[in-house]
């Protein structure tokens, strides 16, 4: 089986994906966390913070809840 080409990612899913993740880290450190320590309370895996803030993944509703929960926040909070 051949490896799946890339799909090119649209560039107003990419603009919501820069402003979660800014948003998630500016909570983030405003909690005083830093990234190991917002995955261990969050219960994500430890690269999974990086990835949220530099945009470079969609992360499911069940994580979604996991990140406004240890920030202290709502999900609706994460999107501005």
């Amino acid at each position: 089986m051949p490896p799946r080409k890339p799909q090119p990612i649209d560039p107003q899913v990419q603009e919501i994906r820069v402003r979660l993740g800014q948003r998630i880290r500016g909570l983030r450190l405003a909690k005083g966390m830093n990234q190991d320590e917002f995955a261990a309370v969050a219960g994500i895996h430890r690269t999974h913070p990086g990835k949220l803030e530099n945009a470079q993944i969609d992360p499911q509703l069940s994580t979604l809840i996991k990140v406004a929960k240890a920030l202290g926040s709502e999900i609706a909070e994460l999107f501005d």
